[in-house]
């Protein structure tokens, strides 16, 4: 009952529901699928919330390569694609919506804003469930079609 009640309030806040999508996975990866493992790899101790000490060792700690503590577009691209076989186009819309600054990098600027927008119950941390959803929020309300290359 509960996931459900969160779910609708889920559609209320991110959106009005999915458009349609261009979101491409290498290996055929169903969006659930990707998710599900973006939200395993994010929850290092397994307890259901994502603290801002996870975010920043998945996020930082994963995609920084170059190892200044922020998150370019390009290493951003690089390494969702290569963790999670999502087209670059899309990793590059994730990144997108990962980045609240509007700055073209990802870090800690970024968390604190993003935690506000995950944290569904107000509760003042990100459960798996709020973070689930907001992924598949993003998933579902992605790139519309005209934004697809035509060849």
């Amino acid at each position: 009952m509960f996931l459900a009640i969160t779910l609708l309030l889920a559609v209320g806040v991110y959106g009005q529901g999915p458009q349609h999508c261009i979101h491409s996975n290498v290996d055929s990866l169903a969006a659930d699928n990707v998710i599900e493992k973006v939200v395993a790899d994010a929850d290092i101790n397994g307890d259901h919330e994502l603290s801002p000490l996870e975010v920043i060792i998945e996020f930082i700690g994963k995609f920084d390569t170059n190892g200044d503590s922020m998150i370019t577009r390009r290493e951003f691209v690089a390494k969702w694609h290569a963790l999670y076989r999502d087209v670059p186009d899309f990793a590059d819309y994730i990144f997108q919506h990962l980045d609240q600054t509007n700055d073209d990098f990802l870090g800690l600027f970024d968390f604190v804003p993003l935690q506000a927008i995950m944290d569904l119950d107000h509760d003042g941390k990100v459960s798996d469930v709020e973070f689930t959803i907001y992924l598949t929020h993003l998933y579902q309300d992605c790139v519309p079609f005209s934004h697809q290359n035509t060849a």
